[in-house]
C-alpha cells in the first residue's frame, strides 16, 4: 500500500491537494485536527503542556493557541519543549496507527470491489 505525506510551507498547496485526493475518494487524515483534539481533550496531554508553558496555555479549559504560539515561535528550546512531549509524540504515533489500519482496510476494500466490478463485466 502506498501512503502519501503532504508537507510544505504555508501556501504551497497541501490543502488543494488534500481536496483532491478527498474527491476522489481516497480518504484523507488531518494530523492538524488530531493535534488540536488531543492537546484540548486528553487530560495526561494537558497537564504536561500546563507544567511545561503555565497555567496560560489553557483559557476556560481550552487550549490557548495564541499564547502557546507565542511561547514557542520565535524560540527554537521552547517549541523543541512542545514538540518532545513524550505523552503527545506517542498519542500521535497511535493516531496515525489508528488512520493508516483503516486506510489499509478501506483500500484492500477498494481493490475487492474492483476485481468484483471486472469479474461481473
Amino acid at each position: 500500500m502506498l501512503r502519501v505525506g503532504l508537507t510544505g510551507g504555508i501556501g504551497s498547496g497541501k490543502s488543494t491537494v488534500a481536496a483532491i485526493f478527498e474527491t476522489l475518494g481516497i480518504p484523507v487524515s488531518y494530523a492538524d485536527d488530531e493535534a488540536k483534539r488531543l492537546m484540548n481533550e486528553d487530560p495526561a496531554l494537558r497537564e504536561a503542556i500546563s507544567r511545561e508553558f503555565g497555567a496560560e496555555a489553557y483559557t476556560g479549559g481550552v487550549l490557548n493557541r495564541k499564547y502557546l504560539a507565542s511561547q514557542v515561535f520565535g524560540d527554537a528550546a521552547k517549541l523543541e519543549q512542545l514538540n518532545e512531549v513524550s505523552l503527545w509524540i506517542e498519542q500521535y504515533r497511535q493516531f496515525m496507527e489508528r488512520k493508516f489500519d483503516s486506510l489499509e482496510s478501506y483500500l484492500a476494500k477498494l481493490q475487492k470491489d474492483k476485481k468484483y466490478a471486472k469479474k461481473r463485466k
